[in-house]
């Protein structure tokens, strides 16, 4: 049997679903991770908060499902809007102004208007795409590889 994974990294909590081919739920977890209000109208969050919250949850769900990890075939994420994470120099973006939605393509105006070079965003992929696979560290530290 096949089993696909989907995360929702949300604004307070990441939740995870673990269904089977014929779209059947076999296990949910959510886990929390906090906010931080460093100044008034700011709210912070540490993106390791994020990866350790679904570290957790990856593990309940393998877990309670009891499933052979290696059969997950794919794995869908959807995270937060309207949010903007900068780590280091690079700029992290899920729904900002930056983006033109209607085009599907970062808005040239707002970037030159912003002075922030294209070239310093991630690249955009339709939502069928795949953008990548789980290295071993990832697998080992989430009990996707057992």
């Amino acid at each position: 049997m096949t089993y696909f994974l989907g995360i929702d990294l949300g604004t307070s909590s990441v939740k995870a679903i673990l269904i089977d081919e014929k779209g059947r739920v076999l296990s949910k977890s959510s886990e929390n991770y906090p906010l931080h209000f460093p100044y008034p109208g700011w709210v912070e969050q540490n993106p390791g908060d994020w990866w350790n919250a679904t570290k957790k949850v990856l593990k309940k769900l393998i877990l309670n499902s009891q499933i052979e990890p290696s059969k997950i075939q794919g794995i869908g994420l959807s995270g937060q809007t309207h949010s903007t994470v900068v780590l280091d120099k690079i700029f992290f973006l899920c729904g900002t102004l930056l983006l033109d939605t209607a085009r599907r393509r970062w808005s040239e105006e707002i970037l030159e208007k912003l002075e922030i070079s294209e070239n310093r965003l991630p690249s955009l992929y339709e939502s069928t795409e795949v953008t990548g696979y789980v290295n071993k560290d990832g697998a080992e530290e989430s009990a996707l590889l057992i």
